[in-house]
């Protein structure tokens, strides 16, 4: 890998494991909750991270899983999002999350670590950011 990569594969492991352990709390929780304008945000701007994946690893046997691994978490955030109790959010969360996580075991990645980044990534955004901890 170049410097390059290298420094932007640092930040967005930083990124992706400090934000699984964030969007659990209730700070987080409360900051997002009576806003839905910020939420649609968030999830909008989190369509970033797997682009930045794919060129991080600068390999095309990527760019299909890393589109479905997209396309699914924007899909399953939305669904989480429109769930107005909290109970049945986390039984949609969880489900979501494991749908999501088979998805990933069949996917043809090319490297073992952009694996686990997105099972961060699915984790983060699914079960730690969709779901309202409360």
């Amino acid at each position: 890998m170049e410097t390059w990569q290298v420094f932007l594969l640092g930040f967005l492991t930083l990124d992706l494991a400090g934000g699984v352990v964030a969007n659990f709390t209730e700070g987080t929780n409360l900051f997002y909750k009576n806003s839905p304008g910020k939420r649609y945000f968030f999830i909008a701007i989190h369509v970033l991270q797997p682009p930045l994946l794919y060129f991080t690893f600068s390999d095309p046997a990527n760019m299909l899983p890393l589109l479905m691994i997209t396309i699914y978490a924007v899909i399953a955030m939305l669904i989480i999002n429109r769930i107005r109790e909290y109970y049945k959010q986390r039984i949609m969360g969880a489900f979501l999350l494991v749908m999501g996580l088979s998805i990933v075991f069949i996917a043809p990645f090319s490297q073992p670590l952009l694996l686990h980044l997105v099972f961060l990534y699915l984790i983060k955004l699914l079960l730690a950011f969709a779901v309202r901890w409360e």
